[in-house]
């Protein structure tokens, strides 16, 4: 679901991209999540959810402060996720009487399964009327080529080892498959190497819930909180997040 930009009033004010390594829908993840640049980013910081507990759902509000300079108020405006080019945009306003959209896009590259990522910046005129923005263009594109450069760089350096991904294709309801994700007896019914002892504070899809569980391998109890949950409307992917 897109949102319509008023082409009277926005106006286009720079791009600029960078080739991740990593594949798209591995990427993609990440890279909607504002939460996780402000911990990467190091001016940006204080993160707060106003409305909702992602920063991807349309219409979901939250705040950040980008030290030094402002305060920052933004909202989710639209999605759209396809195989080949994913993207999201959100508006900004900033405390200093500069208000603009942030736009971030995702193309595939299938030659080598990395992934073109491209940031876009939209003014919106009528709320900047007393800010010229363009004076300090070359800032604002310099400072998002380092965002894209220092995440790109987080991502390079997490260790591979400790992280596994993996899918497959289950002949079943999605409805039936979510519904059996929620239960930890039967996960754990079905792979019992995972943990044992599987306890659940709060519920399964509240952000900040515990899970506990005895690591066989590690020989230790291991706890595991909810990071992000979402399973909106549009349905072309849900997720479960824990930290």
């Amino acid at each position: 679901m897109e949102d319509k930009l008023n082409k009277n009033k926005i106006s286009f004010l720079f791009s600029t991209s960078l080739i991740f390594d990593e594949n798209i829908d591995k990427l993609w993840l990440y890279l909607r999540d504002l939460h996780a640049e402000t911990l990467n980013i190091d001016y940006l910081d204080n993160f707060k959810y106003i409305k909702g507990d992602n920063t991807w759902t349309i219409g979901n509000e939250f705040s950040m402060n980008w030290v030094g300079l402002c305060s920052l108020e933004i909202k989710c405006k639209s999605i759209k996720v396809d195989r080949m080019k994913k993207k999201i945009r959100w508006k900004f306003k900033m405390d200093i009487g500069i208000d603009y959209y942030k736009q971030i896009t995702l193309y595939r590259i299938t030659q080598n399964n990395k992934t073109l990522v491209k940031i876009s910046v939209y003014t919106i005129e009528e709320a900047n009327n007393f800010v010229d923005v363009r004076q300090s263009l070359n800032y604002y594109i310099n400072l998002n080529s380092d965002i894209l450069n220092k995440q790109s760089k987080y991502l390079q350096n997490i260790k591979r080892d400790i992280i596994s991904f993996d899918s497959t294709i289950i002949n079943k309801n999605y409805l039936k498959v979510w519904k059996y994700l929620h239960d930890l007896e039967k996960i754990n019914g079905f792979s019992p190497h995972v943990g044992a002892k599987m306890e659940l504070k709060g519920q399964i899809n509240k952000v900040g819930s515990f899970i506990k569980f005895y690591d066989e391998y590690a020989k230790q109890i291991v706890f595991l909180k909810v990071s992000a949950y979402d399973n909106s409307e549009d349905r072309i992917q849900w997720l479960i997040s824990y930290l």
